[in-house]
């Protein structure tokens, strides 16, 4: 990260969203992550995902927050915690979207995007694109997610 980089934070906020309308006409509602004034979504190709927010059971979004506030070890053996899980199922095994998270001082980092599945040997974990790094003031990362974990 540049020393400019470092002067300034992201803000991550939750917005209300709703999944595109897939073949069969079924769609639904879930919270997606918002950085600054822009959806997560719409700056990485997510395919046919939803955010981990907002319509799973209250239990996985728990599981799902506290990886994201490093509270909790990764499902994934890369460490990376999940953000965007099919739409269909909400099953990891389908792959997901995953970020590496780390903590320095009163900062939350996230970085190097991917797609990947766990429990898959051999499965590829393929970049989703150059992504710049965010960085979010820890105390306003830990209130934003706070109510899920």
């Amino acid at each position: 990260m540049s020393g400019a980089r470092d002067q300034q934070t992201d803000v991550l906020s939750l917005a209300p969203a709703t999944r595109k309308v897939d073949l069969l006409g079924a769609s639904g509602d879930f919270l997606d992550f918002k950085i600054g004034r822009r959806q997560l979504s719409d700056l990485i190709k997510i395919g046919d995902r939803i955010s981990i927010l907002g319509w799973l059971p209250k239990k996985l979004e728990q599981q799902y927050a506290r990886q994201l506030l490093l509270r909790s070890p990764s499902d994934f053996a890369s460490g990376r915690v999940p953000l965007y899980l099919c739409a269909e199922c909400g099953d990891l095994g389908c792959g997901a979207l995953t970020v590496h998270v780390s903590r320095q001082a009163d900062q939350v980092i996230w970085s190097d995007f991917r797609h990947e599945a766990p429990g898959v040997e051999g499965s590829p974990v393929t970049p989703v694109r150059e992504l710049q790094v965010f960085v979010f003031d820890w105390e306003q990362y830990r209130l934003v997610l706070w109510p899920f974990s």
